[in-house]
């Protein structure tokens, strides 16, 4: 990402307002007054000139003298670095508003992508002839391939791929999605959506919960239900957190995960990775608030998760209901 923090000046000035609010009037005078094109023109033309004129004015150069051009030269510096101050926060707000309004269009265009993914999905379902009357286990079967959560997954990979490369200008990204699922043996947990660019194709392997055996990165996030973003943000701690046959051991030169909780548990985790160094930044805290932005995006996913189960659930109800009701034909299908 690019440069974030503000400078020094800055700072202190923000610090100088949540202490001291009295002081807030005074530092927007600053800042509207070194802002100001004029000041900058004033500042950039008449120090050179008054240099100029002292020394001209210096025929033998004495203690006085340099003491003289010290204090103007001091006074320039300080002037200037408040104009510096000034144009550094005002692009670090542009660039952030600018981050904020990229991550709105893209939350736009993903509401347009998921009704039209809705849309389809119930084109498919009332295509389908499983699930009629004489066959009502059809209508689990229908609904488990039309399953619209991997489709959403997908919607975010793509988004975020895409905000990142408008706001660093890099194609260098992997981005992942990894649900947690149950089955009659335990838990565990597949990549279900991802987006690589150019940058190949994923070869993850299902991650088993709740087992012997190692302690791989994305199983302790899981296991842990982790509730905070979590920022590898060098090749080193990479290393450090992953096994050799891990994919993103080899290939990442930072890393970004962002857990995505349903009740208390950990259901969905996004992951991010660069190949390039310091492409996000190089302050963890700096690289976690720009990627918290990324927060409303990813949680898109949240309602469809409660529609998803709630229509799995009443087809399980239907079933045992119709169940406890019909008597089973000879091709296995109920009848009243």
């Amino acid at each position: 990402m690019k440069k974030i923090k503000y400078p020094l000046l800055v700072r202190i000035a923000i610090g100088i307002k949540k202490r001291l609010p009295f002081t807030a009037p005074f530092i927007s005078l600053l800042k509207v007054l070194f802002g100001n094109k004029l000041t900058k023109c004033i500042i950039a033309i008449a120090f050179p000139i008054i240099f100029f004129l002292e020394g001209k004015s210096v025929s033998i150069i004495t203690t006085k003298e340099i003491g003289m051009f010290v204090i103007t030269g001091l006074l320039f510096a300080v002037l200037n670095a408040f104009v510096l101050a000034v144009e550094d926060y005002s692009k670090i707000n542009i660039y952030r508003s600018n981050c904020y309004a990229s991550i709105l269009n893209k939350i736009s265009i993903m509401e347009n992508d998921i009704a039209s993914e809705i849309i389809h999905q119930n084109r498919n379902i009332n295509h389908e002839q499983n699930f009629v009357g004489s066959n009502i286990y059809g209508m689990l079967r229908v609904v488990d391939n039309n399953s619209i959560i991997d489709r959403i997954a997908y919607i975010i990979c793509k988004s975020i791929f895409e905000w990142l490369k408008e706001v660093t200008d890099e194609t260098c990204f992997r981005v992942g999605v990894f649900q947690r699922f149950k089955c009659s043996s335990g838990e565990f947990v597949d990549l279900v959506a991802s987006e690589y660019g150019d940058n190949g194709t994923p070869n993850a392997n299902r991650i088993y919960l709740y087992t012997s055996g190692k302690k791989y990165y994305y199983r302790a996030l899981f296991e842990n239900n982790v509730n905070d973003i979590s920022v590898l943000a060098t090749k080193k701690e990479i290393t450090d957190r992953f096994f050799p046959e891990e994919e993103d051991y080899q290939n990442s030169s930072q890393h970004i995960t962002i857990p995505i909780k349903i009740n208390t548990r950990t259901t969905f985790l996004v992951t991010i990775a660069s190949d390039k160094k310091d492409v996000f930044g190089k302050n963890k805290i700096e690289i976690k608030n720009s990627f918290k932005l990324l927060l409303p995006l990813v949680n898109m996913i949240v309602p469809f998760c409660y529609e998803d189960k709630m229509m799995k659930e009443l087809c399980e109800n239907v079933i045992v209901h119709r169940a406890s009701r019909a008597r089973r034909g000879k091709d296995g299908s109920f009848w009243n």
